[in-house]
């Protein structure tokens, strides 16, 4: 555990020093500034649409690891990372360019992903006080997923009586680690909306795949996302953030993957402290807040139960940084 607890401490510090390396962007001070809540639990990675969402230079990166006191043994411990860069630019600042990556562990298998996004906007309407602005955008991503170590699995059919465990090496294991390098170009499309009391954005991925390995067994399944939320300003310092975060999963079990309603207050857009049912079985804890309008860094914890028991278990932790440049 304290391999990847060093990993989310060291996400942080480069993202803290890498601040010497981003221009500013004077211009796009004189646009309605994106309420910040929104990047809560929304991202590139997510929805491309979002690319450029805060104008000027972006840089935000995000770490999270289940079940850390958990021993996995031979397997890799769950663990996922993804950094993302996105830039708004142009006459209006309506058009943007963002680049990700986002890699992740667990079991027997390591996925990498790097993608290029793009995002156009178009304000729908603006006035001193409010706007209705819409987004699309687009990421052609390429994956890359591995197996290791998969001779640790063991099904039911390879546990004999009287010697335990075994291995039947007369079936063709199609994990073998000559064959299971997987590549597979994906295309990611988003549309976004929103306006100072609300948002709602909607996103696929994992389009037009190719599955570039010799045996073509996997296929990356494709998913559909759909984010909401709302802004309810309590007098000058004070608002509420309600949001709800859904994915359907398309594959050999399809259904919905993620179903996690939120709430979040926020001070001065400073403090940030919320709640969420994570998947509806997961109670989740977050506390955040902002430097000089530039550093916001989150923090959320998961909890569930342990097993049948009234016993709670740290189910995850995340950790996320953005740093913004106007």
């Amino acid at each position: 555990m304290l391999k990847y607890l060093k990993c989310l401490l060291f996400n942080i510090v480069i993202l803290i020093t890498s601040t010497i390396c981003l221009a500013q962007d004077a211009d796009s001070a004189s646009f309605k500034k994106v309420d910040p809540a929104q990047g809560v639990f929304n991202n590139i990675v997510l929805n491309p649409a979002f690319t450029g969402i805060f104008y000027g230079h972006n840089l935000q990166s995000s770490s999270r690891l289940s079940d850390p006191f958990y021993n996995y043994r031979h397997y890799k411990h769950p663990f996922s990372l993804n950094v993302s860069y996105n830039m708004a630019f142009g006459k209006n600042i309506n058009h943007a360019m963002g680049i990700f990556y986002d890699a992740s562990q667990g079991g027997v298998y390591q996925r990498n992903s790097v993608a290029i996004n793009y995002a156009y906007s178009k304000t729908l309407f603006m006035t001193k006080s409010f706007y209705h602005k819409l987004r699309i955008g687009a990421s052609l991503v390429y994956h890359k997923l591995s197996y290791e170590k998969f001779n640790y699995y063991t099904f039911g059919d390879m546990i004999d009586p009287k010697y335990g465990f075994i291995y039947n090496t007369n079936e063709y294991n199609y994990y073998s680690a000559d064959d299971t390098l997987k590549y597979i170009a994906g295309l990611n499309l988003g549309l976004w909306y929103h306006n100072p009391f609300g948002y709602f954005g909607v996103a696929t991925n994992s389009l037009s795949l190719r599955d570039t390995s010799s045996k073509a067994f996997y296929v990356k399944p494709f998913s559909f996302n759909i984010a909401a939320g709302g802004h309810v300003y309590i007098g000058d310092n004070w608002a509420l953030h309600p949001s709800i975060n859904i994915q359907y999963v398309a594959n050999d079990h399809s259904g919905l993957s993620t179903l996690s309603p939120a709430i979040t207050a926020s001070y001065q857009e400073k403090i940030y402290i919320g709640f969420s049912y994570t998947d509806f079985n997961k109670p989740s804890y977050l506390l955040g807040f902002t430097l000089k309008q530039k550093y916001t860094l989150l923090a959320k914890c998961g909890l569930y139960k342990m097993f049948s028991t009234d016993y709670l278990d740290l189910a995850y932790f995340e950790a996320q940084l953005n740093l913004k440049f106007k």
